[in-house]
């Protein structure tokens, strides 16, 4: 298993690692999804809990996520050199743990549809009917804080 940390950071004042996130999130969703850039840096990053996934051996991001007050986790996202190897997972896994920190009764995501059959191994429950963000198929997911240990 590769060797991470995770690290939790303010995005006004922790610059180095705002930038992590941005390059990332540019790498997978503006190059590899063809997200719009504007959609993806909406601009709400300081209203939102910030974590950044670092690889040990090269302290290089491999990884981010983002959590708001009212629950909704976003821009969950790994390097794709970086895949398959559970650090999705483990960044899910934290931001679950955030969200009970934050007293929040229940978590939820906008998960394109191809990653539904991942969020649900956590727990989470599709809510509503597909829809589409920039031609790609998307489903509301719903984890209730309360049932999980």
């Amino acid at each position: 298993m590769i060797d991470i940390k995770i690290v939790d950071f303010d995005w006004n004042k922790d610059i180095n690692f705002a930038e992590y996130c941005k390059i990332i999130r540019t790498e997978v969703f503006v190059n590899e999804c063809n997200v719009d850039w504007h959609i993806v840096h909406d601009g709400r990053d300081s209203e939102c809990y910030q974590t950044v996934v670092i690889e040990t051996e090269t302290d290089q991001p491999i990884g981010t996520a983002r959590l708001r007050d009212s629950g909704q986790i976003e821009r969950i996202v790994v390097s794709a050199s970086h895949r398959k190897q559970g650090i999705g997972s483990r960044i899910l896994e934290h931001m679950m743990e955030r969200g009970k920190q934050l007293g929040c009764n229940s978590l939820y995501l906008s998960s394109m549809a191809v990653m539904v059959p991942f969020y649900e191994k956590f727990g989470f429950s599709t809510r509503g009917e597909e829809y589409i963000i920039c031609n790609i198929p998307h489903y509301w997911m719903e984890l209730n804080l309360n049932n999980t240990n």
